[in-house]
């Protein structure tokens, strides 16, 4: 086998899993915050007071930062490979996601913040799921 082709089906591999790759560390995002929620681990900046969650911010710094970029790239990545629709619809999911965070800049309470948790928990595993079946096909 060539390089090239090799290559091309790492490319293939690459495009298959990374949109369910994101899910499941958006999962992992909503779980960290909804347990530091729950055991009051809250962090004061001034008058901002935000949730402590140390995994997210060790991930956030030292390993991985998904943005905008790694969304397109993936939808690109998805495309050309003509991967499934549950690919399509996690990469789908992960840009609402960018969107909300986005929108949602402010301080909610927290019966919100365990409302949106429980809820992005519930949609992220169902979609982690599919994929992680889908990919065992």
């Amino acid at each position: 086998m060539s390089i090239a082709h090799k290559a091309r089906k790492a490319l293939i591999q690459f495009g298959k899993q990374i949109p369910f790759v994101l899910c499941f560390l958006i999962c992992c995002c909503y779980i960290e915050n909804l347990y530091s929620l729950v055991t009051q681990n809250y962090l004061y900046f001034g008058d901002c007071t935000i949730i402590n969650t140390p995994i997210n911010f060790y991930i956030a710094k030292n390993i991985f930062e998904y943005d905008w970029l790694i969304v397109w790239m993936a939808l690109i990545i998805s495309f050309a490979v003509e991967a499934c629709m549950w690919n399509r619809l996690s990469i789908f999911y992960a840009a609402i996601q960018l969107w909300l965070k986005s929108y949602l800049d402010f301080e909610l309470e927290p019966t919100m913040i365990y409302i949106i948790c429980i809820t992005n928990i519930v949609i992220t595993s169902f979609l982690f799921y599919k994929g992680v079946k889908q990919l065992m096909k």
